[in-house]
């Protein structure tokens, strides 16, 4: 295909369509942003790729596509996510051949932040309730606080005082991490007309980045609760099981600073398995009484509990599974400033012109990286459970 398309980029320049000499650095900027399109594809997954790119076609109808005007907004939101040596999107854009990408994968991930709806992914952990997300602008260790809890307001009669309370507090931290893969799509592979394998390369690094994403997360909850071994808690999930927990969960109390025991009502909403668990949770969730029989005492978890599988899960946890209670920001996720929305593809075009200069001492690689800034950790082991399955 890279040959061929660069064939057709000869052909369009002896026309006239792209200024001269342009060939060979458009033809591997057209790879590159194939290369992002392949990785999009990976990470995010082919429906949100590709309701994104509707969405771009659509807005587009307001900007004609060779005014100035859409060429500088194109590569305004390319610049952001499209990076190297040479402006991939730059050279398209100097040519007049924008495609609709660079709009689309700007799409993508502001739709991403904002709903956390995007289909084919392999966590549904922006949607699971009690996790809060924030930006931080380096790797440095983010400083948590966590206060202990105020006694209820009193009181004050005519005349009198106001009574001061104090506040006990407790710090910890963690820090974004930054993950990268690179990769290279060679000259010899250009020679062989590899493109195939080049668009796999970047589809399966796109699936990568997904993964280390839920890693990360997965692996601080790992970190950050303690396993609930004992006789109620550990086990195959049943009926019994899950309410006496659920009961354990909710039995929870708090010393607050006037010394008082207090209950918060905590209620165990949510909970998060893998594929040992699976249909255990279906059957404990679903099943209409305790013993499954027409006559027996009514299933106390019907449409009580919300049930998050997750594919990656046993991975990490193997069959122990999470409780959680969605009104408590039990976990906090970081993202380094610019990965809110995801995991970045970056391009490097060849240092040569590589049609022109096949002699050149310089690199005639088309480089691609992968990269991914992030960091979480439990924020309430009160908030969520972690449970011995088996």
């Amino acid at each position: 295909m890279s040959r061929t398309l660069y064939a057709r980029m000869q052909l369009a320049e002896a026309r006239g369509q792209i200024p001269q000499g342009a060939a060979g650095r458009l033809t591997d900027a057209m790879i590159a942003e194939t290369a992002a399109m392949a990785f999009a594809r990976g990470y995010y997954g082919d429906r949100a790729v590709e309701q994104a790119l509707a969405d771009a076609r659509q807005e587009r109808v307001t900007l004609p596509r060779n005014s100035a005007e859409y060429e500088q907004h194109t590569l305004n939101l390319a610049d952001q996510y499209v990076d190297g040596a040479r402006s991939v999107v730059r050279t398209l854009v100097d040519t007049h051949t924008t495609s609709d990408f660079p709009q689309a994968f700007a799409n993508l991930r502001q739709r991403t932040v904002r709903a956390s709806d995007a289909p084919d992914v392999e966590s549904a952990w922006r949607t699971w309730g009690g996790v809060r997300t924030r930006t931080v602008n380096d790797f440095r260790t983010v400083n948590g606080i966590k206060l202990t809890i105020p006694g209820d307001l009193l009181l004050r009669p005519e005349g009198s005082d106001v009574k001061y309370t104090t506040f006990g507090e407790t710090t910890d931290g963690y820090r974004a991490g930054n993950y990268e893969r690179a990769w290279k799509y060679t000259w010899e592979m250009h020679l062989a007309d590899d493109i195939g394998l080049l668009t796999a390369m970047a589809n399966e690094m796109g699936g990568a980045a997904k993964r280390t994403e839920i890693r990360v997360i997965f692996e601080a909850i790992k970190a950050g609760l303690t396993l609930k071994t004992g006789g109620t808690y550990a086990g195959a999930i049943d009926i019994t099981k899950l309410r006496a927990l659920r009961t354990l969960f909710g039995s929870q109390t708090f010393k607050n600073d006037d010394k008082k025991d207090e209950d918060l009502g905590l209620d165990a909403t949510d909970i998060v398995y893998g594929i040992d668990q699976r249909d255990l949770v279906y059957t404990a969730l679903n099943q209409i009484t305790v013993d499954g029989t027409a006559t027996g005492l009514a299933n106390p978890l019907r449409g009580v509990l919300t049930p998050h599988f997750e594919r990656m899960w046993r991975r990490i946890f193997g069959a122990d599974y999470l409780l959680f209670d969605r009104t408590v920001n039990w976990l906090e996720v970081a993202f380094l400033e610019g990965f809110q929305g995801g995991a970045k593809f970056y391009a490097k075009v060849p240092d040569v012109d590589r049609y022109e200069d096949e002699g050149s001492f310089n690199d005639h690689s088309l480089h691609g990286k992968v990269g991914h800034a992030l960091g979480a950790k439990i924020v309430s082991d009160t908030g969520a459970w972690l449970a011995k399955g088996s």
